[in-house]
């Protein structure tokens, strides 16, 4: 059986996407800091702290994200693990093709109604393919999860034709 876990590290690039609203959110808390205390250097220091608090919560859910989640192959299929406990096998066997697969992970249906104008209206997820693996899978959730993994009803639909 071989292993393989997330390369530890590579926490800027973890943190990147979330570089623009951190600066928002220092910019709002300085900005309510400085209007609350009267004061532009403590509203400063206000913004500096929640923002450390918040880059900190993230350094902590990588660390977990890197420590945590498993890979593991083996003859019989692969097994991947996570840290919280959700398990998902796939094995060999039930593997129908790899090939390129369709990555489409939401309901392709418009959002938003007819006419109306404005940003975000009549959105939709997009669908994408990459090289991949198309199976049946099975999954465990941890206790207390029972219905965290319930597949949506377009989900089903749509697999169950394949």
């Amino acid at each position: 059986m071989v292993e393989f876990r997330p390369r530890a590290g590579g926490f800027p690039r973890f943190l990147a996407p979330f570089i623009a609203p951190l600066i928002l959110f220092f910019f709002v808390l300085l900005l309510l800091g400085a209007i609350l205390t009267s004061s532009t250097p403590l509203g400063v220091l206000i913004g500096a702290i929640a923002t450390g608090v918040l880059v900190g919560v993230l350094a902590v859910k990588h660390r977990r994200l890197t420590q945590g989640t498993v890979a593991r192959f083996s003859p019989e299929g692969v097994e991947l693990v996570d840290r919280m406990g959700f398990r998902v096998w796939l094995r060999w066997r039930d593997v129908t093709r790899i090939d390129v697969v369709d990555t489409q992970l939401a309901n392709p249906r418009r959002m938003g109604r007819p006419g109306e104008r404005g940003p975000g209206c009549r959105r939709c997820a997009r669908s994408g393919s990459s090289a991949g693996a198309s199976a049946r899978c099975r999954r465990a959730s941890p206790p207390g999860c029972g219905t965290a993994w319930r597949a949506s009803r377009w989900t089903r639909r749509r697999a169950g034709r394949r």
